[in-house]
């Protein structure tokens, strides 16, 4: 028993050491959260790192968690200057 007590415990730390470099990990959803969390950790200092674009153009800001290293990126695509520009109404 005191054993595996030990056992599952080191390889908690160990799982947590690995989380960010598992790519298909699950992600941790806050749906209240206004801000970006990481999906991996759940933390909220997070260092913008420039963007992501999908084979379709789409760009999304991307992240780096700063507390245990992983990777994401925003749910809302990137405006370009000219979509910001077309979504301003136009002088009344």
């Amino acid at each position: 028993m005191e054993y595996n007590i030990m056992d599952v415990i080191s390889l908690e730390e160990l799982y947590n050491v690995l989380k960010p470099w598992y790519p298909n990990h699950p992600a941790i959803y806050t749906p209240d959260s206004i801000e970006h969390v990481c999906p991996k950790c759940g933390g909220n200092h997070l260092q913008k790192r420039g963007t992501y674009a999908t084979k379709a153009g789409i760009r999304y800001q991307r992240f780096q968690c700063q507390d245990c290293f992983g990777w994401s990126k925003s749910r809302f695509q990137e405006k370009t200057e000219k979509e910001v520009r077309e979504l301003m109404p136009t002088s009344l």
